[in-house]
């Protein structure tokens, strides 16, 4: 069994077995607390008496069984959600059920000697521990997430500032990889989304702030660094505009490769990778003939407008490959036909470069 495996399965089993004993003394507190609301000699009485143990024993066994048959022993802690909720007051309400009927038949030959409010007050008890015991490590993940968010202030004292384009799953789970690891630089500080349904929302805590027409002016508002497009199923002209008006916001640009990956599974932060000319096609690229490229650009003195955004930046890559006697780039915003203005002179120190901003 590989290393990891192994690892993986442990780590399971440990969780479950925490999960067990903390349900265990879960029961115990519920019946306690809910049994001292009644008086101390009610208290005392039902101690005393040995259906009370075989009642605690049979509500071990209830609640178990049905945290087991609801998979919430299964369940990820990092992925427990409305419907765990749902699935843990419903197995809540039947151990209640259980422990009410166990009561009846077990004190059948004494009187009631519990007033009615015994057995909604073991119900909230039980669940308000049992919910305890699976939310609190995703309760101090947002916790120290918010807290970060909050320490790191308007420039991220050395943390890189991140928006997520697309507030479905693959921005979900990019964002929870980024909210509950400790060893990443990075702080999401709000998300992107065009459904008017999420706007307003919050994930893990962070904003969905806008949709992608907004996107300049969250990047001023939240000092935004670094921008993930999390929306593998956008491809050719629309993922084209979408990043073309990432770029112009002179922000690093990051994307997830495709829909494979999210049916597969595979999406974190390790696939996010830097934008091609290749993601703005709606088909395969068309392989050129350089030769005939080469004759038809060398000498020519040739512009570029919009020569600091994706396509552009990337003609005059091409064209600086093919030396032509004059490169002109022509673009609105400075800081992107700066950068391929850097990229160039570097890269091809010979060349006739020159930038107009206009």
């Amino acid at each position: 069994m590989p290393k990891q495996v192994e690892t993986a399965k442990l780590r399971w089993l440990r969780r479950k077995i925490i999960l067990f004993i903390g349900d265990f003394f879960s029961v115990a507190i519920a019946m306690l607390l809910a049994l001292l609301t009644e008086g101390t000699t009610v208290f005392t009485v039902f101690l005393g008496h040995r259906a009370f143990y075989i009642c605690f024993l049979l509500n071990i066994l209830i609640c178990s069984g049905l945290f087991m048959a609801f998979h919430l022993y299964q369940d990820d802690p990092d992925s427990i959600g409305a419907l765990s909720g749902i699935k843990l007051i419903g197995s809540v309400i039947g151990v209640t059920i259980a422990h009410t009927l166990a009561l009846l038949f077990l004190f059948q030959d004494t009187p009631p000697i519990v007033t009615p409010y015994y057995i909604p007050l073991f119900f909230f008890i039980l669940l308000f521990l049992a919910a305890f015991t699976r939310y609190l490590k995703r309760a101090v993940q947002a916790l120290h997430s918010s807290a970060a968010r909050l320490s790191n202030g308007n420039h991220g004292n050395g943390h890189t500032r991140v928006m997520i384009v697309g507030a479905g799953e693959a921005g979900t789970v990019l964002l929870r990889e980024i909210e509950h690891s400790d060893k990443l630089s990075l702080t999401a500080v709000c998300l992107v989304d065009d459904d008017p349904m999420k706007l307003g929302n919050h994930i893990f805590g962070v904003p969905v702030a806008g949709n992608r027409d907004r996107i300049p002016e969250l990047v001023k508002k939240y000092s935004v660094h670094e921008i993930y497009i999390a929306i593998p199923s956008l491809h050719g002209e629309e993922l084209g505009k979408l990043v073309s008006k990432a770029h112009e916001t002179g922000c690093r640009v990051k994307m997830l490769p495709g829909i494979y990956q999210l049916i597969n599974g595979d999406i974190s932060l390790h696939a996010l990778r830097e934008v091609s000319i290749e993601d703005l096609l709606a088909r395969d690229a068309i392989h050129l003939n350089n030769e005939a490229a080469s004759a038809y650009l060398e000498d020519k003195i040739i512009m570029v407008t919009g020569g600091g955004g994706s396509i552009g930046s990337e003609l005059c890559r091409q064209i600086a490959s093919h030396h032509p006697h004059q490169l002109i780039i022509l673009d609105i915003y400075e800081n992107n036909a700066y950068d391929i203005q850097q990229e160039l002179v570097k890269k091809y120190p010979q060349l006739n470069l020159v930038t107009l901003i206009a």
